[in-house]
Formats: C-alpha cells, structure tokens, sequence
C-alpha cells in the first residue's frame, strides 16, 4: 500500500491519539516517512504537541460557572438575541463576505508563501482543530455527567412544565 502526505499525517495524527492501528497501514507510514521529509517534521510537531498539551494542568469549571451559562441560555426569559451578539454576527459576515472578495481577487496570483510555511500553517491548524474537539468532547462529557447526575434534570422539567 502506497500512502501519500495527507493519509500519512492523518495515521500519524490517530496513532498519537492512540488509536489501534492497521498493521499494514502503520508499515504504510513507517515507509512513506523514510522518505517524506515533511511528514517526518510533521511527525515530530505532532509529538511535541501532544506532550506539551499533556503537561498542562487540567483546570476544573467552578459550578458558578455552569449556573452563569445555563442563566445566559436556558433561563433567558427573553427569545430575542441581545443587541451586542447581534452587531458580532453582522460584523462576522460583513468580515466572511470581505475575506471571500479578496480570496477570489487573489486566487490568479502567485502563491506567497514556500511549502515549508503552508505544511507548517497546515501542522498548526490542524492542531487548533484537534484541541478544539478534544475540548468539546470533554465538555460534552461534563455536560452528559451534569445531566444524568440530576444536576441539571429538575431545572429542565421546570422549564418544559412552562411549555405549550
């Protein structure tokens, strides 16, 4: 089995997560990476990332915290949307539309930047990407917790004994 960068980075990426690996898809990257390069810094970027992340200390939520949210959401007596969020949301698109205008203007000129900076760019995104969804599935588990553990049930059953 042949594996271009992208397959190799995206292995690389699970293995480090520790996901159980296909031998003939591990043999795969082992070889694509004896002679890639940039998948061999990638590699090592991701096992830096990794391990720097698993140093950081793991912060724990205040339930003060869970109360402010659920007041800001759920509680909200009001089904309108504050002004200030609504002023973000027109700014986001007003900057989306902006940033599309000028990406199609510049699709036809030459690329600016060496492949060494876009692998880089493409390391650090997907990193951003990772911790994001690491960062949801541990919320969502907290929440899952929160929820089962009756922390959350009775103020949901006053709120839906209110509903038409």
């Amino acid at each position: 089995m042949n594996m271009n960068c992208e397959k190799a980075q995206a292995t690389i990426q699970e293995r480090i997560d520790g996901h159980l690996m296909d031998g003939r898809e591990l043999a795969a990257m082992e070889r694509h990476l004896e002679s890639c390069a940039a998948c061999r810094r990638f590699q090592v970027d991701m096992v830096e990332l990794h391990d720097g992340l698993a140093a950081l200390p793991e912060l724990e939520l205040p339930d003060e915290a869970l109360e402010e949210v659920w007041d800001r959401t759920v509680r909200r007596s009001s089904g309108t949307v504050p002004g200030r969020w609504r002023w973000m949301a027109a700014a986001a698109a007003v900057l989306t539309v902006a940033m599309a205008g000028s990406w199609f203007g510049l699709l036809d000129r030459e690329p600016e930047y060496s492949p060494d900076e876009i692998a880089r760019a493409t390391v650090e995104a997907r990193a951003a990407l990772g911790m994001a969804g690491q960062a949801l599935q541990r919320s969502q588990t907290v929440a899952m917790e929160e929820v089962l553990g009756g922390q959350v049930t009775p103020a949901l059953e006053k709120i839906t004994i209110g509903l038409p």
